[in-house]
């Protein structure tokens, strides 16, 4: 489906003036312009888009190959903690965590098992009178999310909601502009942070 853009004055006077006074070709701006939209300004996170688009137009890319690209993107948020959880809870409902979904976090491993030990043990320690959702991890998602205000600046916390996105399917399948917009988002929210701060 093509879509014609009717472009504003004024954005029609800047395309103008760029191809003009740059000696820029009008296509490649405006293309370079929709890129720019939704490319994560943060180079990781820029990478995992950059994959995601290369893969996409070379017909091979697939849900499992977003999915770990927006597992990584949460795991760079460990060194790029954000206080508002919005976009990790729009991540983590397409999983089958939730109350209603009555849902089994997949645990992995031993080493994932320890980690997650940790982020009970720091919501112990941090929320008063926490008491796990549910027996063993299937609640976690949920308690995390649930006192986020207590744990939002550990790595650790990250870590392990990456793992769980990286080993759980989720409800739905990511497709490539899911996974281009969660990448933005996640960097969005980091720079929003952090500019704020």
């Amino acid at each position: 489906m093509k879509i014609t853009i009717k472009l504003s004055e004024t954005n029609n006077a800047l395309l103008n003036r760029v191809v003009k006074e740059e000696k820029v070709d009008a296509s490649e701006f405006a293309n370079n312009a929709f890129l720019d939209k939704f490319l994560p300004v943060s180079e990781k996170l820029g990478i995992e888009a950059g994959f995601i688009l290369q893969e996409h137009e070379a017909g091979t890319l697939n849900a499992w190959l977003v999915k770990q690209s927006i597992s990584r993107g949460i795991r760079w948020l460990g060194k790029h903690p954000i206080r508002d959880n919005a976009i990790l809870k729009q991540i983590l409902e397409r999983f089958p965590f939730g109350a209603e979904d009555n849902g089994k976090i997949s645990t992995c491993n031993e080493c994932v098992q320890s980690d997650m030990d940790r982020v009970v043990a720091l919501l112990k320690e941090r929320v008063p009178g926490y008491v796990p959702t549910k027996n063993g991890y299937d609640g976690l998602v949920e308690d995390v999310l649930a006192n986020w205000e207590y744990i939002w600046d550990e790595a650790i916390v990250y870590n392990v909601l990456s793992t769980i996105v990286y080993t759980n399917e989720p409800k739905k399948d990511f497709d490539w502009y899911d996974g281009l917009k969660l990448l933005h988002l996640i960097d969005f929210a980091a720079w929003q942070q952090w500019c704020d701060a």
